[in-house]
């Protein structure tokens, strides 16, 4: 940062002053770019900021400073760049939490320490993720309401394509999660459709459909009246849950494609 300050009638008019501070700061980082393209310069930095400070002589108008704004990024990439690695974090992050033992937040993990060592990391758009049998990892889907299995043993919207997991939320099951959707771009790492997408905002009553194991019911705390064998097919080469159980609540969809909300457990059923 360079700090410069000058003193003048009316502040609001620019002075040669302030241009001759301005023209000084310009040839300082000019000559600071010139020492580092020779590796000659021991403060690097990302960027570098002038600033000059005018003041008037009414004290009742404002001090001023006047911004020297540093030379544009050179890598036109950055903020794409910056943009692809902020999204595809946010996928790692999600589908780790709702399925951290699958093979597809392994994957998922891989890649993105992957893509923040490339220079350029579209050079892997399109790059399919793979299973450690190096099978393509796929998410096609299952029923009409396009789900895929990724959700299945865990808790998927009965009449849409979103699921999760749940947890306790007072006397209630709080469900976070999100769409379907962003299971297939994760795995066929389609940066364009990751970089433009945007779901539909709004807020729904919906039924969750929710599989545990008898261990995790009885972690929940839910009423024995709840508990019944599924009743649903689970995915080919899937081992069944022990109980399945079906909660409504209101469900919260985000434009950036997670759905969250609370499911009333009934006392009785």
């Amino acid at each position: 940062m360079e700090a410069k300050g000058c003193s003048t009638t009316d502040n609001s008019i620019k002075t040669p002053s302030v241009s001759k501070h301005k023209a000084d700061i310009a040839r300082k980082k000019q000559r600071i770019s010139q020492l580092e393209g020779q590796q000659n310069y021991r403060f690097p930095a990302n960027l570098r900021y002038g600033t000059i400070t005018v003041v008037g002589e009414d004290p009742s108008i404002p001090v001023r400073c006047v911004l020297v704004d540093p030379p544009a990024d050179p890598d036109s990439a950055a903020a794409p760049s910056l943009r692809l690695l902020q999204r595809m974090r946010f996928l790692r992050d999600w589908i780790s939490f709702v399925s951290p033992r699958s093979q597809l937040a392994s994957a998922l993990s891989t890649r993105v320490s992957a893509l923040q060592q490339l220079r350029d990391p579209f050079e892997l758009a399109g790059i399919p993720l793979r299973r450690g049998n190096n099978r393509l990892l796929e998410f096609p889907a299952i029923d009409l309401f396009r789900h895929t299995a990724f959700f299945y043993s865990k808790a998927w919207v009965s009449d849409g394509p979103a699921g999760g997991v749940v947890g306790r939320f007072g006397r209630n099951l709080l469900l976070l999660g999100f769409r379907d959707e962003l299971v297939g771009i994760a795995a066929a790492q389609d940066f364009d459709s990751l970089l433009q997408y945007s779901a539909p905002v709004g807020s729904l009553e919906k039924t969750v459909d929710i599989e545990l194991s008898a261990r995790r019911f009885r972690e929940l705390r839910l009423p024995e009246v709840l508990s019944r064998r599924s009743t649903k097919e689970p995915p080919q080469g899937a081992v069944p849950p022990a109980i399945h159980i079906s909660l409504a609540g209101q469900l919260h969809y985000t434009a950036e494609g997670l759905v969250f909300g609370a499911l009333r457990v009934p006392e009785s059923a």
